[in-house]
């Protein structure tokens, strides 16, 4: 066998047996990591929803329980009329709208009042809400309602005398929009995955996938509901290859929630779940056939270096010694083999030149050739040694592709720490938003009942002082609402529900939700609204949220005495929107940064204006996600002018929902939140007087 053949047979199985256990072992262990993040998000996701749900549920019972104390201490400190039960009762429905309907039953059963009319005189004695409610707060599970003709969940609860009689039983019907919002969430869930939930006679109590009007109708038997109706776990667990109710192989993780009755299904089809372990599988093939390809071509280009002048100096050689002294030594290379060529070709000009006198000097002749024959030795030792030099460079480029492979899986593995720390930031965003409106939610409502019920009982100073809690509580409300707006526009799941209206309608409700609060630094609003504007199709309650944070922003760095312009125009296939004051302006080169998340142009410890510094962001992302632009001209001590634009022709895909866009990137400024946080005092002062007035004024619970 050619020692060029040789070099390049060894190399590849070198390379090949090199390239085969890498693969083998990362393919395992990629498999490995990538079965338990799947595993583990699915397990995320389905201990996320469980917990929303059961917060959900908390909340709701939380909440008839604040009005029934509403409505007993009502009802018995002072005589009122059915029409004014009637009215407080609607009133209370409008303050909750995660409920459908409030109604009293007295201890017969007897529905005595109710937001919808129609149910009055019904009775209720059979139903399991009212069996128990009689003696506890009870929540009646996805049951279905045979007066509304549909599913419900129903909330009730005793009202007792002063003997701890019950008396009446209060109940709500929860609104189920808000649990098909969360089932319906999909992040995490990848495109195949979907929630459901199966209450404990296999009944699914949740829209599917693929069926929709099937609540309470169908029945499902798979693998995963058995062992989580069997099992009952509160926590989650995982279960792997099975078929889910339409047949396809899938893997799931579930957990049972007891405060529902209901097991909650989180699935994934196992053909996207191993998709990340094909592409591994083919990145490796990729990579090893690239790499053995490389290794080929440099092999054969070095066994060519090597052994085509060993070939072209043996066929010389032959020539040579079969007595063609005419031929040329034309081997220019610099190493050892050129080294030998050259002595070959002063061999060949000395035999020619004493081949002539061969007869007269053949003794002479002998020694010659025992001489270049001695050189010829050392020049082949020489070669070998070449040869020793060739493999070690082969080693080293082999233990350089090794450490480019080690490189690799470390970038990779980062690459995955990143997404899975980018995704926890999201889920604690979210978790704690929701956490924190809870609290917030019974704060208010007991505050608000304080100052109903002990109404001429409290100081003045105490009843400002519970003023000021409310409106800090509302603050504190509005600001979670403010980060859980940033995380669903960050996300994406931010839902809109576009509407044709016009301009004009936005701006002039967006002004009269505003003018109370110019009044108070005595500024004027004026509107100028261009005559017969376009319809579009946009998310009224969004823009007109975008049109208040602007105006908000003009009237808290706007002087008193002054004046505040909104204006609307067309502009070419677009409606262009002005928000213009006359303040203290915006810094050059800090009006590209008021839109970013958190960041404030008056910051600092000495700051005059409160704010979290996310209103403006929200605004961006809203408009935006609507296919148009916002900007600010500003100078200072003239004036800022904030203006947007919204297209006529909405940007919509085929299935009527606004375009998903890539809006922020969170940055990491948790010391500039805690640092606003803890510098928040409650400071009572004249313009804080004068707001509680107006907030009195304008409010009709007060």
């Amino acid at each position: 066998m050619k020692i060029g053949i040789k070099l390049i047979v060894v190399t590849e199985v070198l390379v090949l047996f090199t390239i085969s256990s890498i693969g083998y072992v990362s393919y395992h262990i990629g498999n490995q990591s990538i079965t338990e993040r799947i595993e583990a998000q699915l397990g995320s996701v389905a201990t996320l929803k469980a917990e929303h749900l059961k917060n959900f549920i908390r909340e709701k019972t939380e909440n008839i329980i604040s009005i029934r104390n509403q409505y007993r201490h009502f009802s018995q400190e002072m005589q009122y009329s059915i029409q004014d039960i009637r009215e407080f009762l609607e009133h209370r429905l409008t303050e909750n709208s995660f409920f459908t309907e409030l109604f009293i039953m007295n201890a017969n059963g007897t529905i005595l009042l109710s937001t919808d009319e129609l149910q009055e005189g019904k009775v209720k004695s059979n139903e399991e809400y009212f069996r128990q409610g009689r003696s506890d707060t009870v929540v009646q599970s996805f049951y279905y309602d045979i007066s509304l003709q549909q599913p419900a969940i129903t909330i009730a609860t005793p009202v007792k005398d002063e003997n701890n009689a019950t008396i009446q039983v209060f109940a709500g019907i929860v609104n189920l929009s808000e649990i098909s919002e969360i089932m319906l969430e999909r992040t995490g869930l990848g495109e195949t995955g979907e929630t459901y939930l199966v209450n404990n006679f296999n009944f699914i109590v949740t829209a599917l996938k693929t069926e929709e009007n099937i609540v309470l109708k169908r029945t499902i038997y798979t693998d995963i509901i058995k062992k989580g109706l069997k099992e009952k776990p509160v926590t989650a667990q995982i279960l792997s290859d099975y078929q889910n109710y339409a047949g396809t192989l899938v893997v799931g993780a579930y957990v049972y929630l007891p405060e529902l009755g209901v097991c909650l299904i989180a699935e994934m089809s196992q053909e996207e779940a191993s998709t990340p372990l094909i592409a591994l599988r083919d990145n490796i093939l990729a990579i090893s056939f690239v790499i053995f390809c490389i290794t080929l071509v440099l092999c054969y280009l070095i066994a060519q270096t090597i052994s085509k002048p060993i070939k072209k100096l043996t066929e010389i050689t032959e020539n040579i010694s079969g007595g063609d002294l005419g031929v040329v030594v034309d081997i220019t290379t610099k190493d050892e083999v050129g080294q030998l060529a050259t002595s070959f070709e002063k061999m060949r000009q000395s035999l020619k030149t004493t081949n002539e006198e061969l007869l007269e000097t053949q003794k002479d002749l002998e020694k010659k050739v025992k001489e270049r024959t001695l050189e010829l030795n050392k020049k082949i030792k020489k070669l070998g040694e070449s040869e020793t030099a060739n493999l070690n460079i082969m080693e080293d480029l082999q233990h350089t592709i090794d450490k480019l492979k080690e490189t690799q899986t470390t970038i990779e593995l980062q690459n995955i720490q990143l997404k899975k720390l980018d995704r926890i930031k999201s889920d604690f965003l979210n978790i704690t938003s929701h956490e924190l409106r809870t609290p917030m939610s019974a704060i208010k409502g007991y505050i608000q009942m304080i100052l109903k019920q002990t109404l001429g009982e409290i100081t003045d100073e105490q009843k400002q002082a519970l003023n000021v809690i409310v409106r800090n509580t509302n603050r504190l409300d509005n600001l979670i609402q403010d980060i859980l707006d940033i995380s669903r526009l960050e996300s994406g799941s931010m839902k809109f529900l576009p509407e044709k209206t016009n301009a004009e309608k936005m701006v002039a409700e967006a002004v009269e939700t505003m003018q109370p609060t110019a009044e108070l630094k005595n500024i004027k609003i004026n509107t100028e609204v261009e005559r017969n504007l376009p319809e579009m199709t946009v998310d009224p309650e969004r823009i007109k949220q975008v049109i208040i944070n602007i105006i908000n922003n003009a009237i808290k760095f706007s002087q008193n005495d002054t004046i505040i312009n909104v204006r609307a125009k067309k502009d070419k296939d677009q409606v262009l929107f002005e928000i213009q004051d006359y303040g203290r302006g915006i810094p050059k080169e800090k009006q590209k940064k008021i839109f970013e998340i958190f960041y404030q142009v008056d910051s600092g410890m000495d700051r005059k204006f409160g704010g979290a510094g996310l209103g403006l962001a929200i605004s961006r992302g809203i408009i935006l996600s609507h296919g148009g632009k916002i900007w600010v001209e500003s100078e200072l001590d003239k004036g800022s002018i904030f203006k947007f634009t919204l297209p006529i022709t909405p940007v919509q895909d085929v299935e009527g929902k606004f375009r998903e866009v890539d809006i922020f990137k969170l940055k990491d400024k948790k010391h500039e939140i805690e640092s606003d946080l803890k510098n928040k005092t409650i400071i009572w002062d004249e313009q804080d007087e004068k707001e509680e007035k107006n907030h009195d004024k304008n409010n009709d619970y007060r």
